[in-house]
């Protein structure tokens, strides 16, 4: 790739807005496309055993990021049989065995610990409470933040497989440039500014899913002409994406690690394609002019996402203090609802007493903002049965988010049908968030 298309995919990635967004949250997603990429600077097929044992530190690293990382090191695997290296695929296959057997035991330790099996509250393991159980335990439901809908058979299995590859090539191309609503409100800004026809919204979808087929080539064209570990790497990534992940509005964030690949195929995917407009003899200066317009284009796209972005999306929130009570300057990209929950866990913390338990969507957050117990509200359509889950906690404190938020249809039944239970006791900006006191007769 000429030095020419290596500055405009760092370009796009630099201006990319899931990397830029990803950037400023605490997860393992850019660390782990860090050692990704870390791996494909060192790894060499023929290279020495320096350098094999520097990408054989790079690929655990990636694992022990993120446990999707089994896929780069199935496709180092996989590449060392097709290079017929077959001594170098089996160490790798030792090292893989290892890292698995490594994590497998920890998950195991962790899951037989005597803090695991003596639960503080009734349902604490239950297999909807995502942020206390495997992924194992809960991708297996139908939809996981709708439990009623029961666990998977094989059949539906197969089917959100089959509907999860479906939407694969527009998903890559919301993450190569920005995800469907933010298209949706750019088209409808420019519309009204420039006085233009409102575009068919079928035609956001489409262009997405044509950016995210044009990277597949790229992707196939490195394979074709022999640099195949790429190519396998994204495939056996995308390829557990649809069998593991139940959640398609993740789908941007587990791509974000892929990025850096995905932009390269398409850069190269553009250049041999321009390139063969020349071998026709078409002139040079019009080949010229498409590669500009293209890339301009893109870039403009990113470039207007960040602007609707810092001047609708990044809104201050009062609600953030240190230590000292004293409130930080801070914005953040949310929303009214999110920062009203804010607002509520603010006026908790001053209400808590020792002993109190609060129901939240969001417990890890509600504590460090309270140093309260926090559990998150059980996800029952039964509501005799989720009142009964918070009695046995027991909840003091219920707070009563949005419907954005996953347990809002589970609380708002309980309040709906038990509204002796609980007494309003704080609403937040816009009635956008509500804490709820048990009453006294309950206690």
């Amino acid at each position: 790739m000429s030095t020419a298309w290596a500055f405009a995919a760092t370009m796009l990635y630099a201006l990319n807005f899931a990397v830029y967004l990803h950037a400023g949250q605490c997860s393992a997603d850019l660390p782990f496309a860090l050692a990704s990429v870390a791996f494909f600077t060192v790894f060499k097929p023929n290279g020495s055993r320096l350098r094999g044992a520097l990408a054989g530190s790079t690929v655990v690293v990636a694992f022990f990021s993120r446990t999707i990382g089994v896929a780069l090191m199935a496709a180092w695997i996989i590449d060392g049989l097709m290079r017929r290296q077959f001594k170098r695929a089996a160490s790798r296959l030792a090292l893989t065995i290892a890292c698995l057997l490594l994590w497998s035991s920890y998950i195991y330790y962790v899951e037989h610990s005597p803090d695991y099996a003596h639960t503080a509250y009734t349902y604490q393991r239950a297999d909807y409470l995502f942020y206390n159980v495997s992924y194992l335990q809960n991708i297996r439901y139908a939809d996981p933040y709708k439990p009623e809908l029961g666990k998977l058979t094989v059949t539906g299995f197969s089917e959100r497989m089959l509907d999860n590859l479906r939407q694969m090539p527009m998903r890559i191309g919301e993450a190569l440039t920005s995800e469907r609503g933010f298209w949706e409100w750019q088209t409808d800004i420019l519309a009204g500014k420039l006085i233009l026809p409102k575009i068919d919204s079928r035609m956001i979808p489409f262009i997405l899913t044509v950016i995210g087929i044009w990277s597949a080539f790229g992707l196939y064209m490195l394979f074709a002409a022999g640099d195949r570990l790429i190519s396998i790497y994204v495939l056996l990534t995308v390829l557990i994406l649809c069998i593991a992940a139940p959640w398609p509005a993740q789908y941007v964030r587990y791509l974000v690690p892929l990025l850096p690949l995905l932009i390269l195929a398409s850069c190269l995917a553009f250049s041999r394609f321009l390139a063969l407009f020349a071998r026709r003899n078409i002139r040079y200066e019009y080949t010229r002019a498409i590669a500009c317009a293209v890339f301009i284009s893109l870039l403009t796209q990113s470039c207007i996402t960040y602007y609707l972005t810092h001047t609708k999306l990044l809104l201050e929130n009062p609600w953030i203090n240190d230590r000292q009570g004293r409130p930080i300057p801070y914005r953040q990209i949310s929303s009214p609802d999110r920062i009203a929950v804010d607002e509520a866990i603010h006026w908790l913390s001053g209400r808590v007493r020792p002993g109190d338990v609060i129901a939240a969507a969001m417990p890890q957050w509600t504590f460090l903002r309270t140093r309260a117990q926090t559990v998150m509200p059980p996800l029952e359509i039964d509501s005799a049965r989720e009142r009964a889950l918070l009695d046995s906690v027991p909840v003091k404190y219920l707070l009563h988010e949005s419907p954005s938020f996953v347990p809002w249809r589970y609380v708002e039944q309980v309040l709906q049908i038990y509204p002796n239970d609980w007494r309003l006791v704080y609403t937040a900006s816009g009635g956008l968030a509500h804490i709820y006191e048990r009453s006294t007769a309950r206690q």
